[in-house]
């Protein structure tokens, strides 16, 4: 049987001017969040090269949450880790950052080598 995961996605970027203040502050949030057990992995991502007569409207950067599965994404939610985490973003991370979209995500097809 193929192993599913669930997703969580932030595409995100800094207000202007504010590069190095929203990096500090998103990979300390990062480790923040880390802290819940059911989340397996925290990958942040820059965007190096847009493609596609859209890619202008990428994100700046984007996050991947990865959970085993999506009960493990709704106790996240609703957990004392969620609560502080957006209490730090509420203090630190409006005035540096801006959210373009979030969203769950179940994985259909995994192929690894």
């Amino acid at each position: 049987m193929e192993k599913k995961s669930y997703f969580h996605l932030v595409g995100t970027g800094p207000k202007p001017g504010k590069d190095e203040a929203y990096n500090a502050w998103y990979d300390e949030h990062v480790t923040l969040l880390f802290e819940f057990e059911g989340l397996k992995k925290v990958t942040r991502v820059h965007l190096d090269e847009p493609y596609g007569p859209n890619g202008d409207k990428s994100p700046q950067y984007m996050t991947i949450y990865e959970f085993e599965k999506r009960e493990d994404f709704v106790d996240f939610c609703n957990s004392p880790t969620m609560d502080m985490a957006n209490r730090h973003y509420d203090s630190e991370g409006k005035p540096v950052s801006e959210i373009y979209w979030a969203g769950g995500y179940e994985s259909l097809t995994i192929i690894e080598r």
